[in-house]
């Protein structure tokens, strides 16, 4: 390992350490409040990635309940090219605003871990992928990626030529509409 790879490593490996202590500091405090059913926007600025978004999650499920309603903002962030959530679902969770880094999504892990969300945005910068009244598609919009609609029925727009598998597994419809190629 040269010197320049390893001080990179412990950069890193620094800039997690203080991440996790300001994570651990602001859950801390908030896990002193008793009541739920509270409204609670979460910004998370500066590097992101796996790891430390993993953490993230876990610790906003330790602490809310399915009846609290958390806004997950990770607009301000950079770093993360790869969404993707594993282990800890998230049930209190609501509202969900990815950044601009986003590059890929696994939607069959991601959203599931998201059981409660109703509102999906994505930053306009980003390149990838736009989100357009809580459905997730390529930022072209020819493939659909993930819908987050409380409504019995979903017309899919004109010009989706795809529908990612699991594209439909967090929500309640029962009727769908193609377009007619």
């Amino acid at each position: 390992m040269t010197n320049n790879t390893f001080e990179q490593e412990v950069n890193h490996i620094n800039l997690f350490l203080e991440a996790m202590s300001q994570i651990g500091n602001i859950f801390a405090g908030i896990k002193q409040q008793e009541s739920h059913n509270k409204e609670i926007r979460i910004c998370v600025t500066g590097l992101l990635d796996q790891r430390i978004l993993a953490d993230i999650t876990k610790a906003i499920e330790e602490t809310y309940t399915s009846q609290d309603s958390v806004l997950l903002d990770l607009s301000g962030t950079t770093g993360l090219t790869d969404f993707t959530i594993s282990g800890v679902d998230c049930a209190s969770v609501k509202e969900l605003i990815l950044p601009a880094s986003i590059e890929r999504i696994n939607n069959r892990f991601s959203f599931r871990r998201f059981p409660n969300l109703k509102s999906l945005s994505v930053v306009p910068e980003n390149e990838s992928f736009k989100a357009v009244d809580g459905v997730l598609y390529t930022k072209n919009m020819s493939t659909l990626i993930a819908c987050f609609s409380k409504e019995n029925s979903f017309t899919v727009p004109e010009g989706v030529t795809r529908i990612c598998k699991y594209a439909f597994t967090s929500n309640s419809i029962n009727e769908l509409s193609l377009p007619e190629y």
